[in-house]
C-alpha cells in the first residue's frame, strides 16, 4: 500500500491526520516456565564461554593484587639462639656439682628469680650495650630486653638465656658478648667473695694468733709438770704400756673363766664331795672325828652317859 492510500484511511483533525485504528503497541514478553527449564547447564556454559577472557581477566588482576599485597605485608624471619649457663651460690665450691636438681632446694643460698633480675639490670647491662653499639648503633636498652628471654630451666641450677632477632650475626653477636659478659660477672663476684674472706681473716688473725701462743705456753707448762717432753717417746711408752694391759686383762679373763668353772663344779654335789676328800684339812677332821667315835665308843663300855669325862668327848666331836 502507497503512503498516499495509507493518508486516506485517516481523517484530517486540527490539520492532523488522526488514524481511524489505533497503531499496535509493542507487548513485553512473556515468561515461559518451559524456556526456564531448557535453560540448561550447557546454557550457562555458552556464557562462560562467550565471557571467558573477561573471566580470566578480572581472575588474573585479582591473583596479582593478592600477590603483590601479600609481599609487601610478608612479616621478615627471625632468628633465635641460646647458652646455657650453670649458676651456683658462691660458697658451695668445694661441695659436689649436681646440675640435674637440688639436693636439698629449702636450704638454698641461692635466690634464681632475684639472680634472673640482676642478669637483666640497667647496671650489668650497660657494659655489654656499649659493646654492642659499636657494631650496632639503633640497639637500646629497651629492645635488648624486648628480645632477650632468661629463664631458670625447672628446679635445676642451669640458666637459659635466649636471644631472637631479624639478623643472625647480630643474634650471634648479643649472645657472645652477654656470655662473656656473666662469665667476667661470675669471676668478679667470687674475686670479690674471696677478697671478703681474706679480709675477714686479716682481722680474726691475731686474736687466733694470741690464742695458739696462750695454748703453747699451757702445753710447755703441763710437759714440765708431767715430764711429757717427748711427745713420740711417750707416745711409744704409752703403747707399750697398752699393749702389756691388753695381755694382762687377757691373763685375767682366762682365770676368771678357770674360776668360774670351779664355781659351777662346786656348787654341785659331786663337786663338794669332791673337793672335800681332796681337802687335807676335811681329811684331817674326819680322822680326829673317826678317833672321837672310837674313844667314845670304848668309854661308854665303862662309863655312864652323864660322866663327864664322855661328856666332854661328845662335845669335841660336835
Amino acid at each position: 500500500m502507497s503512503d498516499q492510500s495509507y493518508r486516506s484511511l485517516n481523517t484530517e483533525q486540527n490539520g492532523k491526520y488522526k488514524p481511524l485504528f489505533p497503531q499496535p503497541q509493542p507487548m513485553p514478553p512473556q515468561w515461559n516456565e518451559e524456556e526456564e527449564e531448557n535453560f540448561s547447564i550447557k546454557d550457562w556454559l555458552n556464557v562462560l564461554k562467550r565471557r571467558s577472557l573477561v573471566i580470566v581477566g578480572v581472575s588474573m588482576a585479582v591473583m596479582t593484587f593478592v600477590v603483590v599485597n601479600v609481599m609487601l605485608t610478608k612479616q621478615p624471619r627471625e632468628y633465635e639462639s641460646n647458652f646455657l649457663m650453670l649458676v651456683e651460690p658462691i660458697n658451695n665450691d668445694n661441695e659436689p656439682v649436681n646440675i640435674v636438681q637440688d639436693n636439698n632446694p629449702k636450704t638454698s643460698t641461692l635466690d634464681y628469680d632475684s639472680q634472673i633480675l640482676v642478669l637483666k639490670s640497667p647496671e650489668l647491662m650497660t657494659n655489654i650495650l656499649d659493646q654492642l653499639r659499636v657494631s650496632y648503633p639503633s640497639l637500646t636498652y629497651q629492645s635488648l630486653l624486648r628480645a632477650l628471654t632468661i629463664n631458670r630451666l625447672g628446679e635445676t641450677k642451669i640458666i637459659d638465656v635466649r636471644y631472637r632477632g631479624e639478623d643472625p650475626n647480630q643474634v650471634k653477636a648479643v649472645l657472645d658478648v652477654i656470655s662473656k659478659d656473666y662469665i667476667e660477672y661470675s669471676q668478679e663476684r667470687r674475686q670479690t667473695k674471696l677478697r671478703q674472706g681474706l679480709q675477714f681473716i686479716d682481722k680474726q688473725l691475731p686474736s687466733i694468733q694470741s690464742r695458739v701462743n696462750q695454748i703453747q705456753q699451757e702445753l710447755q707448762i703441763f710437759r714440765q709438770r708431767y715430764s711429757f717432753n717427748n711427745p713420740d717417746s711417750q707416745g711409744d711408752l704409752l703403747d707399750k704400756q697398752a699393749s702389756s694391759l691388753a695381755e694382762a686383762r687377757q691373763n685375767i679373763n682366762l682365770q676368771l673363766t678357770q674360776v668360774r668353772n670351779q664355781l659351777s663344779l662346786l656348787q654341785s654335789d659331786n663337786g663338794k664331795t669332791t673337793v672335800l676328800n681332796a681337802a687335807s684339812l676335811y681329811q684331817k677332821l674326819l680322822q680326829q672325828v673317826t678317833d672321837l667315835n672310837s674313844q667314845i665308843a670304848t668309854e661308854s663300855t665303862i662309863l655312864q652317859d652323864a660322866n663327864p669325862r664322855l661328856q666332854t668327848l661328845k662335845e669335841k666331836k660336835r
